[in-house]
């Protein structure tokens, strides 16, 4: 049977909520008055040991899935697309905070170090033994590359995008026949 990379992922998480349903407690309340409190302890490990195997079922389905996602992932070059989008959406952020900062002309960098000097000499910045002026070392020229380098990243990770969509929709994986069953048996499929 065959399925796109879309619906495959979303069987997965299917069977990944259906797994969270099946009840995998080893203990049980024992009514204090039972006529056969070993009957029903028997009944109760009988039903534990039979969801145990559905869920070791449903667990091998499910990873098989993702398996063969990873596979045609690797494939049609998923995995390639989703490491470059990283990279350029880390790139952004550490270029877009740098871009976004104010810069700062010669002559207010000369102004603010006299003012520094000025208030220093007057005691007026004494307490605060801060003798530094914070300033921009991006010029203009400088500031307006990183600019045109965000425009560029955003793009280019548009672009990313736009292929993921595109190798998505085409992929495809193909269950096993023991899968297809599994997944029937529990109306999964």
């Amino acid at each position: 049977m065959e399925l796109s990379l879309k619906k495959a992922r979303k069987l997965e998480g299917k069977i990944q909520e259906f797994m969270n349903s099946v009840e995998l407690s080893p203990t049980v309340e024992i009514r204090a008055r039972a006529n056969s409190p070993i009957a029903e302890v028997n009944a109760a490990k009988e039903k534990l040991l039979s969801n145990v195997a559905v869920f070791s079922n449903l667990n091998a389905t499910r990873f098989q899935i993702r398996k063969l996602i990873g596979e045609v992932n690797e494939k049609v070059g998923i995995n390639a697309l989703v490491n470059e989008r990283l990279q350029l959406m880390t790139e952004l952020t550490a270029v877009s905070r740098l871009a976004a900062a104010p810069v700062s002309t010669e002559d207010e960098i000369r102004d603010m170090v006299e003012v520094k000097k000025t208030q220093l000499a007057s005691g007026q910045d004494s307490y605060h033994l801060r003798v530094t002026v914070p300033v921009n070392v991006l010029s203009e020229s400088a500031s307006g590359q990183l600019k045109h380098k965000v425009k560029g990243l955003r793009t280019r990770i548009e672009e990313v995008e736009d292929e993921l969509v595109q190798k998505n929709a085409g992929a495809k994986i193909t269950l096993s026949e023991s899968a297809v069953r599994v997944l029937k048996e529990f109306s999964l499929l």
